[in-house]
């Protein structure tokens, strides 16, 4: 009897705590976005291979998303890990250090919609090797803005959202 009175004091706490969260805590849930990454099935070792990029949204609203460290930017830091038959390539592009985004860095998604980009993977690895080339995602979205909120908003206001995406391999000979 003790234990259910007990576990029934534990729940009313949390749900009060839930009650009391602010409204910014609130926006901080996870959007319902997915993530795609896609390669070719196989490749010549040292010649260009592609990365594709979607980004899903299962969300009835617009949103929009910060293209920061991600491929709708490019490769402009490290948001992959790389590993060739088990061992690590490492990242060699460029590495961004960043204030305030202007809006034009936000990329908008209509509900249900996508976004797509691409990202050629030698220019910040080094794919010179055959081997068997596993990319996973290893990033997270800087920010990610609900209608009828619309951006920029300063970095002190950014709500990162964690993002899944299943990894993906090539082939290179």
């Amino acid at each position: 009897m003790l234990l259910i009175r007990r576990i029934s004091q534990l729940l009313c706490v949390a749900g009060c705590l839930e009650m009391a969260l602010p409204a910014h805590a609130a926006a901080n849930q996870a959007l319902p976005l997915e993530c795609k990454l896609t390669l070719p099935a196989s490749g010549k070792a040292g010649s260009p291979v592609e990365l594709g990029f979607e980004l899903i949204s299962h969300d009835k609203r617009t949103l929009w998303v910060l293209g920061w460290n991600t491929p709708l930017e490019g490769l402009r830091n490290v948001f992959l890990r790389v590993s060739r038959d088990g061992e690590e390539v490492p990242y060699v592009g460029p590495m961004f250090k960043r204030g305030n985004p202007a809006r034009e860095a936000y990329r908008q998604i209509r509900p249900g919609g996508s976004l797509h980009a691409s990202v050629e993977l030698g220019l910040a690895y080094d794919l010179s090797k055959p081997g068997v080339y596993r990319v996973e995602w290893a990033g997270k979205l800087f920010d990610v803005i609900a209608a009828p909120k619309r951006p920029p908003r300063p970095l002190s206001q950014h709500q990162m959202q964690a993002l899944e995406c299943a990894s993906v391999e090539v082939r290179l000979n």
